[in-house]
């Protein structure tokens, strides 16, 4: 994926995220044949997740399963997850992840409810 193909996705995603109003939400993300992130891509990836995560996003799953090269798309989604402190993991089925994600989405309610401490 190279820079541009990351910028309009991000602007597709923008609009999906405003849709959820500030609430919790997790993303899932699959990694298809042939993807590999350039530097320019990964350069716009950046402000795309901080935008997420602004927005209400509060944990990312990701399945590389498909991928041609899950090695090198793991390790370029891992590093820039960790320098940008982003509660991520890795699953090979959706069902696997919707739990997990689901499980995030109910921890972050609880934690902003009126009983939060």
């Amino acid at each position: 994926m190279n820079d541009e193909a990351i910028a309009q996705f991000g602007r597709d995603m923008a609009a999906v995220f405003e849709g959820f109003a500030g609430r919790p939400f997790g993303y899932y993300c699959v990694y298809g044949p042939g993807v590999l992130l350039t530097p320019d891509a990964i350069e716009q990836a950046r402000p795309n997740i901080l935008n997420r995560h602004a927005k209400g996003g509060v944990a990312t799953a990701v399945n590389f399963s498909q991928s041609d090269h899950p090695t090198i798309i793991r390790a370029q989604i891992a590093e820039i997850y960790r320098e940008m402190d982003v509660v991520w993991r890795e699953f090979e089925t959706y069902d696997e992840a919707k739990a997990w994600l689901l499980e995030k989405i109910a921890e972050a309610d609880r934690a902003s409810g009126p009983n939060a401490k």
